[in-house]
């Protein structure tokens, strides 16, 4: 019998936790200059943006948004190296032959939203350049 939701291989496993763990850990970063820039700073005049807090903090938020290239680099990989049945939305498990005809275009919004998703991460590296 075959099951209603195929199961997860380990490679978009690994690639989905680093995509999420990446975009949380860059959350809390952003979290963190905002509590300083709007809060602490307006309020005491002081800032802990210096020694070693700064220089832990930069490689975190560096090591993050590499983590999160990583994961859509391995998912876009992914994608377009192994053509997987289970991405192409045909539903064998349910019975269908044929490819539906919004398939296509949701092909192209799929690629459309992982390089988006890669543009992000990289333009904040480009910003902090």
């Amino acid at each position: 019998m075959i099951p209603a939701y195929p199961r997860q291989g380990r490679g978009e496993g690994i690639g989905h936790r680093l995509i999420f763990y990446g975009f949380v850990t860059l959350l809390a970063g952003t979290l963190i200059i905002t509590l300083d820039y709007d809060v602490i700073r307006p309020l005491t005049g002081a800032t802990f943006w210096h020694g070693w807090f700064y220089l832990v903090f930069s490689l975190v938020v560096d090591v993050a948004g590499l983590v999160l290239i990583a994961g859509i680099v391995m998912m876009m990989t992914r994608r377009a190296l192994f053509a997987l049945p289970k991405l192409d939305y045909q539903r064998a498990y349910c019975g269908e032959t044929d490819i539906r005809p919004q398939a296509r275009r949701w092909q192209v919004e799929d690629w459309a939203f992982l390089s988006l998703l890669l543009a992000i991460a990289v333009s904040g590296f480009v910003q902090e350049a």
